[in-house]
């Protein structure tokens, strides 16, 4: 599988794909974006995002029973693709130049921006451990 990373622009696109589309309707043909092939993995990428991973199942995980069961899907990154305007002087992605938009349930997205991130430096030594 390929996870592509979704950016404001895309937002309104890839919500357009979550519709209960019959299987033989292709989401790129109803959405605009882009196929580009996938080195090691079937299912191609979108050119549009700017970091796409493929991805392996390393392990499918189900959760709850009844018509609001789900499953979590546990991938191993295999590939990953980096449009290098989205990375910063040290060489890594700057989230703030990915402009990441996330959906976070029913009709809610969120949307980080410069202005609500903030940074917090990693301990660097050993936690005690958690009660409880």
């Amino acid at each position: 599988f390929v996870i592509n990373i979704v950016t404001r622009a895309m937002a309104e696109r890839v919500n357009a794909a979550s519709a209960p589309f019959a299987p033989e309707i292709d989401e790129f043909d109803i959405t605009g974006f882009t196929r580009v092939p996938s080195t090691v993995v079937q299912p191609p990428r979108v050119l549009e995002s700017p970091a796409q991973l493929e991805c392996k199942v390393f392990q499918i995980v189900p959760h709850g029973s009844g018509p609001q069961h789900s499953s979590w899907v546990i991938g191993e990154v295999l590939v990953l693709h980096v449009d290098e305007a989205i990375l910063g002087a040290d060489g890594l992605p700057d989230t703030a130049k990915v402009n990441p938009a996330a959906r976070m349930g029913r009709q809610e997205w969120a949307h980080v921006t410069v202005d609500n991130m903030f940074a917090l430096e990693r301990p660097t030594c050993d936690l005690p451990p958690r009660a409880g």
